[in-house]
């Protein structure tokens, strides 16, 4: 009888620190939210380079537009996950992400002025350009 109860013990532990050890590595909000803005801001980069691909014909007009909705979405998701991140890196992000939406909305007002298809070609082909070297200077201090 007691051999069993000593087993059954055993076993309670053994399943709570089980437990316990699982629920501690299921990833930390915090790395989680770094996990995120880091992800945000490296398909910022993605898209940046879809958008320079109207120059060569790699990518459309609307395939353009997409990708700045995109970098958009991301922005958000980096101004919504920066906070949560712990360290130096949380203003980084915070820091980077508000220079380069300035710089998101000066470009999509630039390209939506544009009259004609190809004066919009033309300003997608600046903006591309624009937005690279923005995002470089934005996020060149940002280590993920």
């Amino acid at each position: 009888m007691r051999a069993r109860l000593s087993i059954a013990v055993t076993a309670v532990v053994a399943a709570a620190v089980t437990a316990a050890f699982a629920a501690g590595c299921g990833g930390s909000s915090s790395g989680d939210a770094k996990a995120k803005a880091c992800d945000a801001r490296d398909d910022i980069q993605t898209q940046i380079t879809k958008i320079q691909g109207v120059t060569t014909g790699a990518t459309t007009l609307d395939g353009a537009k997409t990708a700045l909705d995109q970098i958009s979405k991301d922005l958000d998701t980096i101004a919504t996950e920066a906070p949560k991140v712990t360290g130096d890196l949380s203003d980084q992000l915070k820091t980077a992400n508000e220079t380069f939406k300035k710089s998101v909305q000066e470009t999509a007002n630039s390209v939506t002025s544009a009259g004609s298809v190809t004066d919009a070609a033309a300003a997608v082909s600046a903006a591309g350009e624009q937005l690279a070297a923005s995002y470089k200077s934005a996020f060149a201090d940002v280590s993920c």
